[in-house]
């Protein structure tokens, strides 16, 4: 099960597996609002034991907060970051196309 993005890239920027910035952007997407942590885990595909590491650091730069029923939501800061990624993944989407394309 993986998330479908609307500013996805491929070619020669996207091989193999999701990145650190990648699974990062995966989790903000997911808790738009309020979300369990089992249910972050199976959406953004995720074994337990990467998803506490990545919500813990998420917290900690402020990118997340987390509710007293361990419940976690986006925050504006975790916003921001979303719009910079989408910005950089839709310029490297350009990048991937051949130059007779761009230029259309």
């Amino acid at each position: 099960m993986s998330i479908n993005h609307d500013y996805s890239y491929t070619g020669m920027f996207r091989r193999g597996a999701r990145g650190s910035i990648d699974i990062i952007a995966d989790i903000l997407s997911l808790c738009g609002s309020w979300n369990k942590k089992t249910k972050v885990m199976y959406k953004a595909n995720l074994s337990h034991q990467m998803l506490k590491f990545y919500l813990w650091h998420l917290v900690e730069l402020g990118l997340l907060e987390e509710s007293t029923d361990m419940r976690f939501r986006t925050t504006e800061r975790g916003h921001e970051f979303l719009s910079h990624y989408r910005s950089m993944t839709k310029l490297l989407a350009q990048l991937s196309k051949p130059a007779t394309e761009r230029a259309a």
